[in-house]
């Protein structure tokens, strides 16, 4: 998970784990890492258990609609302020260096914000498409579906709470895709 926006402190959220031989290392969201020698599948599966419980409350908590509306608007933005300084190019020759140098910096902000606010959205809409088919991935159609895809994941081809931010948006969109024609 790389964000959160539910009920939960930072430091109670866990963004990952990984398994090193025996032990498995927890991060949270505040950049916090407990350690669990020897650990078990109980504790994994228990981790499991919460981090999609926390999936799922930020998915609740979370209002896509304002994200939209702020990526449109700062794309109107955009297109205006690159509009304006091509139109003053050509017309005002005093005003040349005020306009290239407002529109550069206002082109870079902008630009910024709407690749954010696009991320954010991708996000969570990916994560909304696992917990669409979290039930027919713990099946074992669902870990073939995973499988026949062939995706290169250098932790694991297995797609759960846990490696979800392994996966871009459109390879969970293509197992979502593919669990769907199976039913």
């Amino acid at each position: 998970m790389k964000f959160y926006t539910g009920p939960e402190d930072l430091k109670d959220v866990i963004e990952r784990y990984i398994v090193i031989g025996n032990d498995m290392a927890v991060y949270y969201l505040n950049n916090r890492k407990v350690s669990i020698p020897n650990f078990t599948e109980e504790q994994r599966e228990e981790i499991k258990k919460i981090m999609l419980q926390q999936l799922q409350e930020r998915n609740e908590s979370v209002n896509l609609r304002p994200y939209t509306l702020q990526k449109s608007f700062d794309t109107a933005v955009l297109t205006t302020l690159v509009g304006s300084y091509i139109a003053n190019r050509i017309k005002f020759g005093t005003m040349k260096a005020y306009l290239t140098i407002g529109t550069i910096f206002g082109t870079i902000y902008l630009t910024n914000r709407i690749l954010k606010e696009k991320a954010i959205i991708k996000e969570v809409k990916k994560s909304n498409l696992f917990l669409d088919m979290y039930e027919e991935l713990q099946t074992p159609e669902g870990k073939i579906a995973v499988e026949e895809l062939n995706f290169d994941k250098i932790y694991s081809e297995e797609l759960n709470v846990n490696t979800l931010d392994d996966f871009s948006y459109s390879e969970v969109k293509e197992v979502h895709k593919k669990l769907k024609k199976v039913k």
